[in-house]
């Protein structure tokens, strides 16, 4: 599978986030680090594609990224 996320413009349209794509983690999820100028912002959202280019699988609801250091934040797929 292939994960992207991708933000919200103030327009509603959607745009895949450089560097925030790519395979699943060896455990199975999949885990994005990103600088403190993006905390607490939003809204973004995960998208899991069959394969890389492949047939759209699962997005999740728009969220906001956590506001701090340290936090994870569990984001799931609903199938599509």
């Amino acid at each position: 599978a292939w994960t992207v996320m991708q933000w919200q413009d103030a327009l509603g349209g959607w745009h895949d986030v450089e560097g925030w794509r790519g395979e699943f983690d060896a455990d199975g999820y999949k885990t994005w680090r990103f600088p403190e100028q993006h905390f607490g912002t939003g809204p973004f959202r995960w998208q899991v594609f069959a394969k890389r280019d492949g047939a759209l699988w699962a997005v999740s609801a728009p969220f906001d990224l956590p506001d701090g250091r340290d936090q994870t934040l569990a984001i799931t797929a609903a199938p599509r």
